[in-house]
């Protein structure tokens, strides 16, 4: 499913152009294979929060990539399947008739797809709270993960969570628009919106 426009990204793309560290992640690597999930659960946070495409799956595939699979049993392991929440803006948005696509990715991953039909990556903050049944005083133990700094990174600066960016697995078979913006946003991480470092331990 190709995701069709998106407005909020749009205007994240303004919000960036004037304040480059809305769009600054805590911490760059290169897949989710460099991330602790055990040591992450034990500094308290709580949730985490993935995109989809190109973060632990090839665009627009409902299974898992290869190289991740390790690392995504340990997030589970960790985190527990309840805790862990795939967020996309094509399955489960507005896009997603009938959520058909959502439950095809649930079936692929075992773990839930945020249903946010009212709004797009970057502003379903309040979905995600709700999923989790969490305010937002409790929103500083998740964990966003993503490819992309407009969509996945704001989305989590907005949260008030941890944000760790990753790279693409391939651009091939990718929307075109997706890649021009991602380019874009990478040479802002190399320029302008450096990796903050990760914040202190949530209390």
């Amino acid at each position: 499913m190709v995701q069709w426009l998106n407005i909020p990204g749009i205007r994240a793309a303004w919000r960036a152009a004037r304040d480059a560290s809305v769009i600054a992640p805590h911490c760059a690597v290169t897949d989710i294979r460099q991330c602790n999930f055990a040591d992450l659960r034990a500094r308290g946070y709580r949730y985490v929060i993935f995109d989809k495409d190109n973060c632990i799956a090839l665009p627009y595939s409902n299974t898992l990539h290869s190289l991740v699979k390790d690392a995504w049993a340990e997030c589970l392991g960790a985190f527990g399947k309840e805790n862990v929440v795939i967020v996309s803006n094509s399955a489960g948005s507005c896009d997603d008739k009938g959520f058909a696509e959502a439950q095809s990715i649930e079936q692929g991953f075992g773990v839930p797809v945020l249903r946010h039909p009212s709004s797009k990556k970057p502003e379903c903050i309040s979905d995600i709270l709700h999923h989790f049944s969490i305010t937002q005083d409790d929103a500083h133990r998740c964990v966003v993960i993503g490819d992309r700094l407009l969509t996945d990174v704001y989305m989590g600066k907005r949260l008030g969570g941890l944000t760790i960016h990753t790279q693409p697995f391939t651009e091939q078979g990718d929307a075109t628009t997706a890649i021009v913006v991602r380019r874009f946003e990478n040479w802002l991480l190399r320029t302008v919106a450096k990796p903050l470092g990760f914040p202190p331990d949530p209390q």
